[in-house]
């Protein structure tokens, strides 16, 4: 989750796609109401808050994702960055016994 400080008005995510390719997504704040330059799936928005949620089915496991923010026409803040977790593997399916007295 990428969550706005302050009184940021607009935040630039990148990351690297399942492709493993570049990819870019913008939240800007207008008034009072956040909202995406675009819709990717497993990439959601908090229109209230600002906060960002990209999910494991949207990049690449294991890597980076940085943000960056500005207030109005400020200068970019310095990126925070994280390295996606990689999915937990599926588990075995449970045991399932008939108990043929019942």
């Amino acid at each position: 989750t990428v969550i706005p400080v302050g009184e940021s008005t607009k935040i630039v995510i990148k990351y690297k796609n399942k492709e493993n390719q570049a990819g870019e997504i913008i939240a800007t704040k207008t008034g009072s109401t956040w909202s995406l330059n675009k819709q990717e799936t497993g990439i959601t928005i908090d229109a209230n808050s600002g906060d960002v949620t990209i999910s494991y089915s949207a990049v690449h496991p294991e890597s980076e994702v940085t943000a960056s923010e500005t207030k109005g026409n400020s200068d970019m803040s310095p990126e925070s960055k994280v390295n996606m977790p990689r999915k937990e593997q599926t588990p075995v399916p449970p045991i399932v016994n008939a108990n043929e007295a019942q």
